[in-house]
C-alpha cells in the first residue's frame, strides 16, 4: 500500500522565469504479515527546489528547462535486512534512514496539434546519493510522455483525457526496488473552468523487488484536485 502527499507551489519572477518548490511525504507498507517481513515498511520526506526558464514558444509549441535541487530522507524497517546483517556478522539496524541530495535539470516541450489534442513531453537527467544501502552516488534519468484531449474545444462537453507514461530509474518507494519503474495514466478530468481541475486518475505502476525477487505490479484509483490562482 502507497500513501503520498505533495504540496507544490509555483510562481512568476519574470514573464520568461519561474521559481517553484514542493514538499512531500510518502509511506509504504505491506497489507499482510508476508509482503511486511518481505519488503518493510518505507517513509520519506522531502522537498525541490526550482528554476523553470522558456526557452521558445510560438502559436502552437513551447520549449521550457527545469534546474532543480532535491533533498529527501528515506526511513526504513526491513526485518529480513536486520537478520540477514545478524547472520552474516554485519552492524545491525533495524530501523535505517537514508538522506539523499540530488541535482539535475530537464527539458519539456509542449505542441498542440489541434484544438482537440496536444502532446507533452519531458526529459530529466541528474547525478545524486542513492537510495540503496552501500551504493555509490548514480546518474538517473526520467522520460515521460503525455496525449490529451480536450472535447470542449470541439463540442460542448467539458470533459478532457490524458494518456500518460514514465520511465524512471530513480525509485523513492524503497532500497529493495530495482533502478527502473514504469508509470501508466490514464486521467479523466472537468475542464468546464480554466482555474478549477477535479479529475479521476487509474495509474499503473511496474517494478522490480529485489527482495521479492519479481516484478510487483501496482494499480491505484484517485482523485485529483487543483486550483490555479
Amino acid at each position: 500500500m502507497f500513501a503520498l502527499l505533495d504540496f507544490e507551489y509555483q510562481g512568476t519572477v519574470r514573464d520568461w522565469l519561474a521559481a517553484r518548490g514542493k514538499f512531500r511525504v510518502l509511506g509504504r507498507l505491506g497489507t499482510n504479515v508476508g509482503a511486511l517481513l518481505a519488503s518493510g515498511i518505507t517513509a520519506s520526506t522531502g522537498f525541490e527546489v526550482g528554476w523553470l526558464a522558456r526557452l521558445f514558444q510560438s502559436d502552437h509549441t513551447l520549449l521550457s528547462a527545469d534546474l532543480k535541487l532535491a533533498s529527501n530522507n528515506f526511513t526504513f524497517i526491513n526485518v529480513t535486512d536486520f537478520v540477514e546483517d545478524i547472520i552474516d556478522g554485519r552492524p545491525t539496524e533495524l530501523v535505517r534512514s537514508t538522506p539523499s541530495v540530488r541535482g539535475g535539470g530537464d527539458l519539456r516541450f509542449a505542441w498542440g496539434l489541434s484544438p482537440l489534442f496536444g502532446l507533452t513531453a519531458a526529459a530529466e537527467t541528474g547525478y545524486g546519493e542513492s537510495v540503496e544501502r552501500g551504493s555509490e552516488n548514480q546518474w538517473y534519468f526520467e522520460l515521460g510522455a503525455t496525449l490529451d484531449f480536450d472535447l470542449l474545444a470541439v463540442s460542448r462537453v467539458p470533459l478532457g483525457i490524458v494518456l500518460a507514461y514514465e520511465h524512471n530509474t530513480f525509485p523513492e518507494g524503497g532500497d529493495d526496488i530495482s533502478d527502473d519503474v514504469d508509470h501508466g495514466l490514464l486521467r479523466v478530468a472537468y475542464t468546464g473552468r480554466s482555474d478549477f481541475i477535479v479529475a479521476l486518475d487509474v495509474a499503473v505502476e511496474r517494478f522490480n523487488s529485489k527482495q521479492l525477487d519479481q516484478w510487483v505490479n501496482l494499480r491505484s484509483i484517485g482523485i485529483n484536485l487543483r486550483y490555479y490562482f
